[in-house]
């Protein structure tokens, strides 16, 4: 079982089914969201959107991958259950981890 996850900066989850599919499973993996993580979760109700920027919750639900700095995933930044170490490697990532720091010109 995974740890709950800390507010989180923003997060979307976006399912692989077929749009058709996705409308009649949508409200349960929010749900399935909200019971593993803990946070909120709901089902977008805007099919054109691109981008989900909304800070610290809550979690959407869409059948289409959104924008991203990093993605969360079996083939990008993996989460093996400890949330701290997931997001550490996503503000790592995205250079999140260097800010304040002096860069050489």
């Amino acid at each position: 079982m995974f740890s709950p996850a800390p507010a989180s900066p923003c997060g979307s989850v976006s399912t692989s089914s077929s749009p058709r599919t996705a409308a009649a499973s949508a409200p349960e993996i929010a749900d399935w969201v909200t019971w593993y993580s803990g946070l909120p979760a709901f089902v977008d109700p805007d099919p054109e959107r691109a981008y989900w920027t909304v800070v610290g919750g809550p979690i959407l639900v869409a059948n289409a991958k959104l924008g991203a700095a990093a993605y969360v995933d079996d083939r990008a930044i993996h989460h093996s259950g400890d949330w701290t170490d997931t997001l550490a490697t996503v503000r790592r990532a995205v250079g999140l981890d260097c800010i304040g720091t002096p860069v050489r010109a």
